[in-house]
């Protein structure tokens, strides 16, 4: 399946993932309201930070190993496995810890018994995480978009539940861990295949090795994207929390374009290394003329979306949104640049191009959110993003010796191949052409 046909098969899928993602957000935050949209969205924050601090980048190596050795696939699967379970445990027993001994920080505005069962989900999505890229890296995209339905497939049933009166948010924490398990499962069905469960350590080593630079930056991403829940739970309590979640929710549906390029072109970049620059300055192109039309169109239409969705109650995500629909743009344009510099194995300079941002990030928001709100949390994150964008872009011409005009206008031959995508709806190149 070349790269275009996989792509709109992702998007299609991810398209309807993420419809049914604003549905169940829809239920939780009419059927909860804004603070108990905001405890949810806060509990799953911290769970998600604790997955992402528990990978170690070894879903990233999982992904470009399975392209280079499949042989290597059953050792991959073993480490994923032993590793995501011991990882995960410490994770649950030290948040458990500080749980306890410092609730009034850890958890601020929020129950107690509600994040410890919200944390048992934890094993199930980091090996779950660990084991998805795998599926990637051996092109089993219609498997890898499965489980991404299934699983919110599985909660929206949880949401509906909620609305029908059958339980409240404790029951859907219960429910929440519910689906991470299913999604697990479901990972090992497409799988289908056998392996070693004590892994391998030398291959456990490298991944470490070459995990390590990549956990670092996804640490980065993750912490800019998300901090601010934390610190507005923190500042201003759970219903300022749901309008910002609300607000962000919209934004990140309009991401879903950029990430699926993000997920499918690592192993085409490392596959065709030799046209792998002028590759990615198309893609980025692409994005950015793509997202410009789609947030104008969101941007004019952004009080009736957040109405029709939320309510009128929410009306003060408003600014939010708009001021976050073209953080995203920013961020989009960069992961394309970041894809690049993945495939080549991410070379040094790179956390340079993540870790100031981080600190900034986390001061910018400390300033902001007890003065400005909600809206001071987003022009942060606005900031943020558009100096990642602006180091990434930088830094990539540094490193290709690429000329500026070529961030920003299409060649012929580049317009050609639009042209193609456009008619066609789907193309192969040959090997001495852009990619495949």
């Amino acid at each position: 399946m070349n790269l275009v046909n996989s792509f709109f098969l992702t998007l299609s899928i991810r398209f309807i993932v993420l419809l049914l993602g604003i549905v169940s957000g829809v239920i939780v935050a009419r059927t909860l309201g804004p603070e108990g949209r905001g405890t949810f969205t806060a509990i799953t924050v911290i769970v998600g930070l604790l997955v992402q601090f528990g990978t170690f980048g070894i879903q990233d190596f999982n992904s470009i190993q399975s392209v280079k050795d499949k042989k290597s696939i059953p050792f991959l699967i073993g480490n994923s496995l032993l590793f995501g379970f011991i990882t995960s445990s410490i994770l649950i027993a030290v948040s458990i810890f500080f749980t306890i001994r410092y609730p009034s920080f850890f958890l601020h505005n929020i129950d107690t018994e509600l994040f410890i069962i919200a944390l048992a989900a934890l094993p199930f999505l980091l090996i779950s995480s660990h084991l998805q890229n795998i599926l990637i890296g051996t092109k089993k995209i219609i498997g890898y978009n499965i489980v991404q339905l299934v699983y919110q497939g599985v909660f929206l049933c949880g949401t509906v539940f909620l609305l029908v009166g059958y339980f409240a948010l404790p029951g859907l924490i219960w429910w929440y861990l519910f689906a991470s398990i299913i999604a697990l499962f479901a990972v090992i069905f497409f799988l289908r295949t056998r392996f070693s469960f004590w892994g391998n350590f030398l291959l456990f080593k490298k991944g470490i090795s070459f995990g390590l630079k990549s956990y670092i930056v996804s640490i980065c991403a993750f912490l800019i994207i998300r901090m601010n829940i934390f610190l507005i739970n923190f500042f201003l309590g759970s219903e300022q929390t749901g309008f910002y979640s609300a607000a962000l929710s919209i934004a990140e549906f309009i991401y879903i374009f950029p990430s699926i390029f993000g997920i499918l072109i690592v192993p085409r970049l490392i596959e065709y290394a030799a046209h792998s620059e002028k590759y990615t300055i198309l893609l980025g192109k692409i994005i950015a003329y793509c997202m410009s039309a789609i947030i104008g169109v969101i941007f004019l239409f952004s009080h009736e979306i957040i109405t029709l969705l939320y309510g009128e109650k929410f009306q003060a995500s408003h600014p939010v949104l708009i001021i976050l629909l073209w953080a995203v743009f920013f961020y989009s344009i960069s992961n394309v640049f970041f894809c690049f510099f993945t495939s080549r194995g991410l070379p040094r300079f790179v956390f340079f191009l993540w870790i100031p941002p981080v600190a900034l990030s986390i001061l910018l928001a400390v300033i902001l959110i007890p003065t400005r709100g909600i809206v001071g949390a987003a022009w942060s994150s606005f900031f943020i993003y558009f100096l990642i964008f602006l180091s990434h872009v930088i830094a990539f011409k540094l490193y290709t010796k690429t000329r500026v005009r070529d961030f920003f206008i299409l060649s012929k031959e580049e317009i050609g191949i639009v042209k193609q995508i456009i008619v066609k709806y789907f193309f192969s190149f040959k090997r001495h052409d852009v990619c495949p």
